[in-house]
């Protein structure tokens, strides 16, 4: 299982080093869309947690040796290693989401705007872009962070939910 996490960790921090090399090196005919960027970061996030969970010792022969682990066969294996990214990758494409619909706003959280079009969903993700250059990097470390906190996505939406029903008007 350690092997196919850090396979895919690699694979996905290679192929987001390659996009962003391409957007460097074509920088006025290739952009890619930031919540892509923030959904790849998700993901690697959620990755280096995994990573960091196994990388501990005594929770590493429980992974390893564990029976049941050892019955599973290498497909059961890489999809369950799979499962934290995909869940990453949610995480922050919630909350990339959150950001252009500015239900989160602030110093600590980028500020996300249109450029252009946005009539329609393939323009919302061709077309939404960081109003500064710094947000860039906040989106991104927020992605990160989505990806690697298991909780704080659904931890937000939970508090979020209580403050609008704690707001609604008793009928």
């Amino acid at each position: 299982m350690l092997i196919y996490q850090f396979g895919g960790a690699l694979l996905l921090g290679g192929g987001m080093l390659a996009s962003l090399l391409l957007a460097y090196l074509f920088k006025g005919s290739f952009q890619p869309p930031l919540l892509l960027l923030v959904v790849l970061v998700g993901m690697l996030g959620a990755f280096f947690s995994a990573l960091t969970r196994l990388y501990r010792i005594e929770q590493l022969a429980d992974a390893v040796i564990s029976p049941t682990v050892s019955q599973l066969g290498a497909f059961y294996l890489l999809v369950f290693s799979l499962i934290a990214p995909v869940v990453g990758g949610i995480a922050a494409l919630v909350l990339y989401v959150s950001f252009a619909g500015e239900f989160l706003q602030g110093g600590l959280f980028p500020s996300i705007k249109c450029k252009g079009e946005c009539g329609s969903f393939v323009d919302v993700i061709a077309n939404y872009v960081p109003n500064e250059p710094k947000d860039y990097a906040k989106a991104l470390v927020w992605g990160f962070i989505a990806g690697f906190s298991e909780r704080l996505v659904p931890d937000t939406l939970q508090t979020f939910a209580t403050q609008r029903g704690a707001q609604r008007p008793a009928v």
